[in-house]
């Protein structure tokens, strides 16, 4: 009984501001998973879909909202009338009383510095507005964010760097400034990343891809990074292939009962008889005939044994041979 209630009331309140902002922009609106509209200056976007709920944002407020629900965002009500979640669809009637952005603030209908400042502006003066939101003036002395937005990045000391670009990390409070490095072929951003050239790049025809070894540096403590070249270009010659430890050793060397293979991998030694291709992927130090074989002093012993069984089976069979004849004789 209470729910019927609850949902009673729910379509009563729905009725009555869809009626009480008739002809204050009201709208029904179908819009598909991460599409945007704009609306008497405010900009929806549906971003998700959990379950019955669909996830909005307005300007740069979030909000979540279930079906058939009314919801209110950065100053937008939203009532969701339908959803579909493949494809991910909703069905919207959209509701906003106030034009954001006709440079005139209409309190009367909720217009105000919270979901327009573009139009009523933000006190005190420590705050700017940025996407119809008061925020934090990045440039006032005291500021505590060092960004707001990529473009507040420019010019910051130790952010632009060859090859990267400016970008505001919104990923802690407050929002610093870091270096996004490029990595796409893209012609006229004056910048040739690695991986790229004048066919996928124009710029790699004109631009320095570098200006110094250290720029060249691939994380890789087997190469030697240097940049040369007109335009100049890295290049990462190899000088080792394993890394052990924090240090580069070269094909062949040993580090207890493993090896530096020339794939760069470090691999286990080899016993007698398993294939090999060098004398270092073997325990005996010793690959003959594609085989580990044994330590030379081994395999001399062997021989010695060897050629003295032969020997003494010559012998003996002599032996027999004089003494067969001998008996046939007598």
């Amino acid at each position: 009984m209470r729910l019927k209630k609850r949902s009673g009331l729910l379509v009563l309140l729905i009725l009555l501001l869809t009626v009480s902002f008739a002809g204050a922009g009201t709208e029904k609106v179908i819009i598909g998973l991460g599409e945007s509209t704009m609306m008497n200056g405010k900009n929806i976007t549906f971003i998700g879909v959990l379950g019955e709920a669909a996830s909005f944002k307005v300007d740069d407020r979030y909000g979540t909202i279930q079906k058939n629900d009314l919801g209110f965002i950065g100053g937008v009500y939203i009532h969701l009338t339908g959803l579909s979640k493949i494809p991910a669809i909703a069905i919207l009637n959209v509701t906003i009383n106030f034009v954001c952005g006709d440079a005139s603030c209409d309190f009367d209908n909720g217009e105000g510095p919270g979901f327009c400042c573009t139009d009523c502006g933000c006190y005190p003066s420590s705050l700017s507005c940025l996407n119809n939101m008061c925020v934090e003036n990045v440039t006032q002395p005291k500021a505590h964010y060092e960004c707001q937005q990529d473009s507040d990045c420019v010019n910051v000391s130790g952010v632009e760097t060859l090859c990267s670009a400016p970008s505001c990390d919104k990923t802690y409070v407050p929002y610093k400034c870091k270096s996004v490095k490029i990595i796409e072929c893209l012609n006229d951003d004056s910048c040739c990343p690695k991986g790229c050239t004048k066919e996928t790049d124009k710029d790699c025809e004109i631009v320095d891809m570098c200006n110094e070894a250290k720029d060249c540096d691939d994380d890789n403590i087997c190469t030697d990074d240097t940049c040369d070249g007109q335009p100049k270009t890295c290049i990462n010659q190899r000088i080792g292939s394993c890394v052990v430890n924090g240090e580069c050793l070269t094909a062949g060397t040993s580090e207890g009962i493993r090896y530096c293979d020339i794939s760069e991998k470090m691999m286990l030694k080899k016993d007698k008889g398993i294939t090999c291709l060098n004398d270092y992927e073997c325990f005996t130090k010793d690959c003959r005939i594609g085989r580990c074989a044994t330590k030379l002093i081994d395999a001399a012993f062997f021989y010695i044994f060897l050629g003295a069984a032969i020997i003494a089976s010559a012998i003996t069979g002599v032996y027999f041979y004089l003494y067969s004849r001998r008996e046939k004789e007598d």
